[in-house]
């Protein structure tokens, strides 16, 4: 229940300031500690406007217990706001092995202190302690391991574009998080519990291997791509290759999802979930453009251009939202359907608006997708056929189409130098990495 308040204040937590040290090619010490500060204070006051929300949040949902879970939550974005810079600090310098750390020491920790408060007999609040010391702990590390101190507070010059920068990319963040939850919001209204928590479900299991894909990627591209900006054809040709590997997975994945929705369901949620099934197989329809669109956020901000990114996201989220509002009569289907749909619609327009006035141009962004998803595309009428062919619920069918699948996609693919080079380079990047 809370979680819903905390989400939302999330979105402001950082103000943008953690990509605008990641970006900027040169930033001092005193604009470094600066940001800090900002950052230190907006997590104190977002921490206490959750605070005071608290007897709100317990009103609405008519549970008592909310206002102190409320109340010590809130003190997340405090301890946050304090770790922010050291984390954009280590993401800027690339230590990625650090970041990973700290995440793992943190999560670890905060599932110690839950358990051991647990196995004490204090019930919910173990839970609410946990999350409190992961919050803690990720500072804490962060601070010790990024060996960064910041100064005292001062007036310093380039100030001012730094905050334009983080707070156009917070504007998205806000924009996007109300397009990405009014489905819910108003399926919940209109429908009922049990409907939302269908969608949810087939929404979030959609959604999973796309995070999983594109998060590590962007983690990496954004500090890289930013460094080289300035060396056009270079920046052009780095974003090429990651945006190859990107493709590579998420294409041939998206169209798996939509001839093996009932399959996937069945396995990872249960037979007891069948409904989701046509609303995971809908969604899924847009998820090869999904894929191309998550890269848009690198070409954004790694050539300073949030403004433009919160312009479009504006756009979109008010497209979104006034499609969610016309397709929810329908029911989860009609949502989900309309969700492909604006998608795939709006897919080359929002490149197209993306690399305008970078070293990419559209026609060469989709020169690199086309093999990907037209070879995923023949893929799934490969495996489609197979199922038709043996029958589309024996486990011989599954089989068999899903060796198709693969088949033809891997034949499509492999003979074409580029991907052959890009995924030489993602393996012996890998390899390297583990090595090291």
């Amino acid at each position: 229940m809370v979680a819903a308040v905390i989400g939302f204040a999330t979105m402001f937590a950082d103000l943008g300031l953690s990509m605008a040290t990641v970006q900027r090619k040169g930033i001092t010490q005193a604009q470094i500690s600066s940001l800090f500060w900002i950052n230190a204070a907006a997590g104190a006051a977002i921490a206490l406007v959750v605070g005071a929300l608290a007897p709100a949040v317990a009103w609405f949902y008519n549970e008592p217990r909310l206002t102190g879970i409320t109340v010590l939550l809130a003190a997340n974005f405090f301890l946050g706001g304090l770790g922010v810079q050291h984390k954009a600090l280590l993401e800027r310098q690339m230590r990625f092995g650090l970041l990973v750390t700290i995440d793992v020491l943190a999560a670890l920790g905060g599932i110690a202190v839950a358990i051991t408060l647990g196995l004490r007999g204090a019930g919910y609040w173990a839970l609410v302690f946990g999350l409190v010391a992961t919050a803690a702990l990720t500072t804490l590390l962060a601070w010790i391991l990024s060996g960064w101190r910041p100064g005292f507070p001062s007036k310093v010059e380039g100030l001012g574009s730094l905050l334009s920068f983080g707070g156009h990319l917070a504007g998205f963040n806000v924009v996007n998080y109300w397009s990405r939850n009014l489905d819910n919001v108003l399926i919940g209204w209109w429908w009922g519990a049990r409907a939302v928590a269908i969608y949810d479900q087939a929404y979030k299991l959609l959604l999973l291997p796309m995070y999983i894909i594109n998060g590590p990627v962007a983690r990496v591209m954004v500090p890289a791509l930013s460094h080289i900006r300035h060396d056009g054809e270079k920046w052009a040709r780095a974003y090429c290759r990651a945006l190859m590997a990107v493709m590579l997975v998420g294409a041939p994945l998206s169209t798996f999802c939509l001839v093996f929705a009932d399959v996937i369901i069945a396995i990872v949620l249960g037979r007891q979930w069948t409904e989701a099934v046509p609303i995971f197989r809908y969604l899924a329809i847009s998820g090869i453009a999904q894929c191309l669109l998550n890269t848009s956020g690198w070409v954004y901000i790694s050539n300073g251009r949030t403004d433009r990114m919160f312009r479009v996201g504006v756009v979109g989220a008010a497209v979104d939202c006034l499609g969610f509002l016309l397709a929810v009569p329908y029911g989860p289907t009609g949502v989900a359907l309309t969700i492909s749909a604006l998608t795939l619609a709006g897919a080359v327009p929002k490149m197209a608006y993306a690399c305008h006035g970078t070293p990419i141009g559209l026609g060469r962004v989709l020169a690199v997708v086309s093999l990907p998803i037209l070879a995923s595309i023949a893929a799934a009428a490969s495996a489609y056929a197979a199922r038709v062919f043996a029958g589309p619920n024996g486990a011989y069918g599954v089989a068999l189409a899903i060796a198709a699948f693969l088949f033809t996609y891997l034949v499509l693919v492999l003979p074409w130098a580029g991907p052959r080079d890009t995924i030489s380079f993602v393996v012996k990047k890998f390899v390297a990495t583990a090595g090291s």
